[in-house]
């Protein structure tokens, strides 16, 4: 290494080093430095650099902590040196992440530590899915064990008759009941922890768990304190829930509309300016007739005929304005019929209250 290269990334006094020049090499002179503190001890591989990857995160900071460990007093006390040090391994956006932590902090004027620093790291960048994995198999592992120590108890009947109870509990309605019901059981059960955390989910509401989440991030460790989070979502969601119910009745309470005669409802149609415009409308890219006079072009009205709109003969009172015929007597397409349209109208009207009635009814 050029000696000048060597005096710009060598540490100051206080042990700190630049970090303009930590993003494209690690640092070179903690090889030298920590040889002469532990000439007698075998090297060891330093870390790889690590981009970000979440999976792979836990088997490289194991690496990281365990050169900090091995050489001891023997690596820079320096909170910033240990910082940079780290920063000097990292790539992506890890890197990014460094460099923006980095930044920030100088603009506020603060001094970063290690401990607040690899804290943070650490939570960034752990892997949460593999959190996740461990928290179902520890909870597996528990309901076995418990499963196991009823069915080895002296009064095997009673705890068995507790565990079925504790794996069939599920909330019901009533948060109040539904906890004292859990700790009443988890008398026997004694589970805790992300044990008890993992049955709980797995027995309340997908929106009580996003509310938990939501509302109580980072969740609390205590036992306590994360049934009393619990509890407190529950009221919240049952007073959604008596809301919607409110709601879905005054709906239901309505009373019903006069019901007016067929010939009447075409009268009224009939009547509305907008249905007697002369350009034909248009419903998800088709053009649909509206008068008669539009659906029956090309038709003669003049002729003895029941339908304008296709031309024929027809039987059973058909009519203009009740024809579904596609074709005319000549055999050119046809617009959709106006009562098809009409049809089809109320069909999704009656659908769209059905979505919106289900969606104001209680799960």
């Amino acid at each position: 290494m050029p000696p000048s290269s060597a005096i710009a990334n060598s540490p100051d006094q206080s042990g700190d080093v630049s970090l303009t020049s930590l993003p494209s090499q690690p640092l070179h002179q903690e090889r030298s430095a920590l040889s002469l503190a532990h000439s007698d001890l075998p090297s060891i591989r330093k870390p790889p650099r690590f981009n970000g990857d979440r999976t792979k995160f836990r088997e490289w900071w194991s690496r990281v902590t365990t050169y900090l460990e091995y050489y001891g007093d023997g690596f820079p006390s320096s909170d910033q040196y240990k910082i940079n040090w780290l920063g000097s391994y990292l790539q992506g956006i890890a890197q990014s992440w460094h460099l923006v932590r980095d930044t920030q902090m100088k603009r506020e004027g603060v001094l970063d530590t290690w401990a607040a620093y690899s804290t943070e790291f650490q939570e960034v960048f752990k892997d949460k899915a593999e959190e996740q994995r461990n928290a179902v198999k520890a909870y597996k592992k528990a309901v076995r064990a418990s499963k196991i120590a009823a069915e080895s108890s002296k009064n095997a009947a009673h705890e068995c008759e507790k565990f079925k109870r504790m794996m069939e509990l599920e909330w019901q309605g009533d948060t109040e009941l539904y906890l004292s019901e859990l700790r009443e059981l988890n008398d026997s059960m004694h589970w805790s922890g992300v044990v008890l955390r993992e049955h709980v989910f797995g027995s309340i509401p997908n929106m009580m768990i996003e509310w938990v989440y939501t509302r109580n991030w980072p969740l609390p460790e205590s036992d306590d304190e994360f049934l009393n989070a619990v509890s407190d979502v529950g009221q919240s969601y049952e007073n959604l829930l008596a809301v919607r119910a409110s709601i879905a009745e005054s709906e239901h309470s309505e009373p019903d509309q006069p019901k007016v005669k067929e010939p009447e409802r075409q009268r009224l149609r009939s009547s509305n300016p907008v249905s007697r415009t002369n350009e034909s409308r248009k419903s998800d890219g088709v053009e649909i007739s509206t008068p008669a006079e539009d659906a029956s072009q090309g038709i003669d009205p003049s002729a003895n005929v029941d339908c304008w709109r296709c031309g024929r003969e027809s039987r059973d009172n058909h009519k203009t304005s009740t024809s579904y015929a596609r074709k005319d007597a000549y055999g050119r397409e046809l617009p959709p019929s106006l009562k098809r349209r009409r049809d089809v109208e109320e069909e999704e009207h009656e659908r769209d209250f059905y979505r919106r009635w289900k969606r104001s009814t209680p799960p």
